[in-house]
């Protein structure tokens, strides 16, 4: 019985020395399950939550409710105004009409959201093209990659067809 024993307590160190799964040792594909939230934070959460969105201050904090912000919409060039702006410029033109001319005056030098706008003018005046040549008002060209992009005025009968 006591030989039994010892071989037990041997076995038993020989394991405790072995590198230890998750400690030492990670298995290959060990996808430790994350822990579940607890019922009563949760409950606090979604409280909390509609507490936000109903816009009524907490019970016993005694502040008022503050005013949603407002945001001010941004005076950007959009694709209607870009669309207006390049069928009057191609209107009898017979010259390619670079892209570059197409897109409106620059906005006042003190202001901040001057970049923005001319961006969004970029962007707009070029999708505004893109949609000519779709519908056959215009066609698009480029000489070389990153090149200017050019429009050309469709002829009046391609264009009414």
């Amino acid at each position: 019985m006591l030989s039994e024993l010892a071989r037990m307590r041997t076995a038993a160190a020989w394991l405790a020395g072995r590198p230890q799964l998750r400690q030492e040792v990670h298995g290959r594909g060990d996808v430790r399950r994350a822990a579940r939230p607890q019922p009563e934070l949760l409950l606090a959460f979604l409280e909390a939550t509609l507490v936000l969105l109903e816009g009524r201050p907490r019970s016993g904090s005694g502040a008022e409710a503050a005013a949603p912000a407002r945001v001010a919409p941004l005076d950007l060039w959009r694709i209607p105004e870009a669309l207006e702006r390049l069928r009057a410029l191609l209107a009898g033109r017979p010259m390619p009409l670079p892209l570059a001319e197409a897109l409106p005056p620059a906005a006042p030098a003190g202001r901040p959201a001057g970049r923005l706008r001319r961006r969004s003018a970029w962007a707009s005046t070029f999708l505004a093209g893109l949609e000519l040549e779709r519908l056959g008002e215009a066609t698009l060209s480029q000489a070389a990659p990153f090149g200017a992009i050019a429009l050309h005025a469709a002829p009046a009968d391609r264009a009414a067809a």
